[in-house]
């Protein structure tokens, strides 16, 4: 019984070995595989819409002759410097703050007006060479239907006539704002 026993015994030892073995030459005949990983990074930024229209008024503008039978056909009064970052494009509208007022400006245009002598002086507003058309107190100055990102210079200008009547005394204003709006 003691050598059934120990042959036993060492039957139990040379199988766990041949076992131990076994699973060694397993793990080496697998392929080692490496670790991986990964991960994304998104980028993203915005730009706003962006939209200016600068006057830059010309001497003139401040000094226009209204002496008895003076004209003027196309007075250089402002550069006007529009810009938009908005693809769809953009318009700009000029509003006489005389016509706004409403009682001033008889004809279709804008006006000079002195308010002491209720006097007025109507003027065109050339684009360049090219008539203004006002309807209200607004005329449109440019309408596009794309973006505009170098400056895009123009000229206002404008043309009048003194009749052969002195003026009344007094101080002849207007007031043209330029109103940038994207689409």
């Amino acid at each position: 019984m003691f050598v059934k026993r120990f042959h036993l015994g060492h039957v139990a030892a040379v199988s766990l070995a041949a076992a131990a073995i076994a699973a060694a030459l397993m793990l080496i005949s697998k392929p080692i595989r490496g670790a991986d990983d990964s991960a994304s990074l998104d980028l993203s930024g915005t730009v706003t819409a962006q939209v200016d229209v600068t006057i830059t008024a010309a001497g003139a503008a401040g000094t226009l002759n209204l002496s008895q039978l003076h004209a003027e056909t196309g007075l250089k009064v402002a550069d006007v410097t529009e810009r938009s970052n908005v693809p769809a494009g953009y318009t700009v509208v000029v509003e006489s703050a005389n016509r706004a007022a409403g009682g001033r400006c008889a004809g279709a245009g804008p006006c000079l007006y002195n308010t002491a002598a209720t006097t007025e002086v109507p003027f065109t507003l050339l684009k360049g060479a090219v008539s203004q058309a006002f309807t209200g107190s607004t005329t449109t100055w440019s309408d596009t239907t794309a973006v505009q990102l170098a400056d895009l210079a123009s000229v206002a200008n404008i043309a009048y006539t003194i009749g052969a009547t002195v003026l009344p005394q007094g101080t002849y204003t207007e007031t043209l704002t330029f109103t940038i709006t994207s689409k």
